[in-house]
Formats: structure tokens, C-alpha cells, sequence
């Protein structure tokens, strides 16, 4: 079982957010306490991420961390 944080045990955290049209986290528009709806999924605070595995075996520990409700995905 992978076991060394960063190599081959990866977090990935889901969420969704607002951006503005230059591309800047719309705060305002994200902070209410019922929740808001983003239109941008992010992964790791990235909205492009990307990981170079160097091993043939890695464990991703999935956070789902929505903003209002829980962001349906599956693996095949």
C-alpha cells in the first residue's frame, strides 16, 4: 500500500468556485453561509492540476469539499 505523503499518497481536494472575468476568486460572490454554487471546479486550490507519478502504484485520498453540495464523481 503506497504510503510516502506527496509521492505516492496524494490528497485531492474537490471544490467548486466563482471567478471574475480577470480570473480572480470572486469573494464576495462566494461568501455566503447557505452556500453559493461555483461555475470553475478546483482541484488543490489549481483549476488546471497536474501530477507526475513516478510510481506504478498511488493512493489518492479524495476530499469532496463543495460549497453547498456534495460534487458527484466516479472512477471506472
Amino acid at each position: 500500500m503506497p504510503h510516502t505523503y506527496g509521492v505516492d499518497d496524494i490528497p485531492v481536494a474537490i471544490q467548486e468556485r466563482n471567478f471574475t472575468a480577470d480570473n480572480q476568486w470572486d469573494y464576495e460572490k462566494d461568501y455566503n453561509a447557505d452556500g453559493v454554487y461555483g461555475d470553475t471546479l478546483v482541484v488543490n486550490g489549481t483549476i488546471n492540476p497536474y501530477f507526475d507519478v513516478k510510481t506504478n502504484m498511488v493512493r489518492l485520498r479524495l476530499l469532496n469539499v463543495p460549497m453547498r453540495v456534495p460534487i458527484p464523481y466516479s472512477c471506472p
